[in-house]
C-alpha cells in the first residue's frame, strides 16, 4: 500500500519476498489489512493492465486474498467494500463467483454508510472488470444513489456516468 501511495513499485526481487511471505501474513489479515493490500497492488504502476486473471495472479498473491476477502467481507465497512471493489476494477479483473457473491453481500450491508466516492468507484470498477451488479445489489445502490450523487464532486459525477453507461452495455 506505501509502495503504491508513493508511485513507486518495488524492485522484482522485493515483489517476490513479499509473495513468498504473504500467505501466511494474509491468512491473519483484518479487513482493513486485506483491502490495503488488495487497493496496494491494484495500485502499483504497471506498464500494461493485467487482461486476465492468470496475469494478475501472476503478479498478485490473488488467490490468498480472495480466500481473505471471503472470510473478512461479513466484517467490512463500506470503505473496506468499495476499495476492493476498486481494486478488482483497477486490476482489470472480476473477483471469482464467490468472492463477488460475498462483497455484495457486504456492500448490501453498508450501502447506508457509503459516501459519494464510495459509489462512484463501485460503479466505476464494475464497468471496469465487465459484470453488472446483482440485481439486489443494484436496487440497494440506486436507493443510495440520489442523496449520494447530490453530493458529489465533478470527477466522482463523471466517474458515475461512465460507470453507468458502460454497465447499460454490460450483459447480465
Amino acid at each position: 500500500w506505501a509502495y503504491s501511495k508513493f508511485g513507486l513499485r518495488p524492485i522484482p526481487e522485493t515483489l517476490d519476498a513479499l509473495k513468498q511471505v504473504a500467505p501466511g501474513l494474509i491468512r491473519k489479515m483484518s479487513p482493513q489489512q486485506v483491502s490495503n493490500t488488495l487497493y496496494g497492488y491494484a495500485s502499483l504502476s504497471r506498464t500494461a493492465t493485467d487482461d486476465t486473471r492468470d496475469t494478475a495472479m501472476s503478479k498478485v498473491p490473488l488467490a490468498e486474498l480472495e480466500e481473505a476477502i471471503k472470510r473478512v467481507a461479513p466484517d467490512m465497512n463500506s470503505q473496506n467494500v468499495a476499495n476492493t471493489i476498486w481494486a478488482y476494477g483497477t486490476l482489470g479483473v472480476p473477483p471469482s463467483p464467490h468472492v463477488i457473491d460475498e462483497l455484495e453481500a457486504a456492500l448490501r450491508r453498508v450501502v447506508t454508510e457509503m459516501i459519494p466516492q464510495h459509489l462512484s468507484n463501485i460503479i466505476w470498477a464494475y464497468s471496469k472488470f465487465g459484470l453488472r451488479p446483482m440485481p439486489e445489489s443494484l436496487d440497494a445502490l440506486k436507493q443510495v444513489a440520489p442523496g449520494l450523487i447530490r453530493k458529489m464532486k465533478p470527477q466522482e459525477v463523471s466517474n458515475t456516468l461512465y460507470g453507468y453507461a458502460s454497465l447499460s452495455r454490460t450483459a447480465t
